[in-house]
């Protein structure tokens, strides 16, 4: 019961303040208000990358996609967030002009995110800029990039096996011109060369994920930041917090007087009654 009336006291207390109450949201409310407006605007745009399995992997593993390998896709941030890549597209799109005589970390961290969304094949890049036409430029620039170093890095593989392919070839067949004592058998051991040479070639060209762009990103017509309405619902939520526990602290001191001046009235009386 004393928790309910202690309860129902604070209510009425509160009522009867809430003018204290309805002035501190809006002064909240009113000062985030200015502070958005006055703080510059950004924009974000983004760009998605779909990473396929290789080519000729098995159709059911392709669909099974497991924790570990979407783990392993991790890798393919670093196509599109590498520093030096990201150094190269700070200069080409002048960065520095527009955000000032910052470090390449430094703006970097400000201005680029990469990832992958959770539980998907799909790397995501993202820039955040004053300038809405750059970030979409910048995203889409390093999209680009990301594609054409898989693509480069998978063309160098393909030629190293190649490379390998004849190079057993070459000793495969230079061993079985030296075996005199199997001539009969060469036609045949030339034929199995051939074939395996067949399907090594065949396979160049299905090794290794392949990246491709689904989403260059568009020019973003709203800013992302300062993000206004959330900007005013918290300093709506703030201008009604502060006060309560500001009214519940003087409702509790009140009492706490009332008390001690009961408390010194009854000695009084009981030292008169004496």
């Amino acid at each position: 019961m004393a928790d309910a009336s202690d309860g129902f006291r604070y209510i009425r207390y509160v009522r009867l303040r809430w003018r204290f109450v309805a002035a501190s949201c809006l002064i909240a409310v009113a000062f985030a208000g200015a502070v958005s407006l006055a703080l510059p605007r950004e924009y974000t745009a983004t760009a998605r990358i779909v990473i396929e399995p290789p080519a000729g992997a098995d159709p059911r593993s392709a669909t099974a996609v497991s924790a570990v390998y979407l783990e392993s896709l991790k890798t393919y941030e670093q196509f599109a967030g590498n520093d030096s890549l990201f150094q190269k597209a700070a200069g080409r799109f002048q960065l520095r002009a527009l955000l000032g005589a910052r470090s390449i970390e430094s703006i970097k961290k400000s201005v680029l995110r990469v990832g992958m969304i959770r539980n998907t094949r799909i790397l995501e890049i993202a820039a955040t800029l004053p300038d809405p036409a750059r970030a979409q430029a910048l995203v889409q620039f390093l999209a680009e990039e990301a594609v054409r170093l898989n693509r480069s890095l998978t063309a160098e593989s393909e030629r190293d096996l190649i490379q390998g392919i004849e190079q057993q070839e070459r000793e495969a067949r230079a061993h079985l011109a030296q075996d005199g004592e199997k001539r009969d058998g060469t036609a045949g051991a030339a034929d199995a060369i051939d074939t395996q040479l067949r399907e090594g070639r065949n396979d160049v060209g299905y090794r290794g994920e392949r990246l491709s762009i689904i989403d260059p990103g568009v020019v973003p017509e709203q800013p992302s930041s300062p993000d206004v309405p959330m900007n005013l619902a918290a300093a709506l939520v703030l201008g009604l917090l502060l006060p309560a526990v500001y009214l519940a602290l003087a409702l509790g001191f009140q009492q706490q007087r009332a008390e001690s001046r009961r408390g010194g009235l009854q000695t009084l009386y009981k030292t008169g009654d004496e």
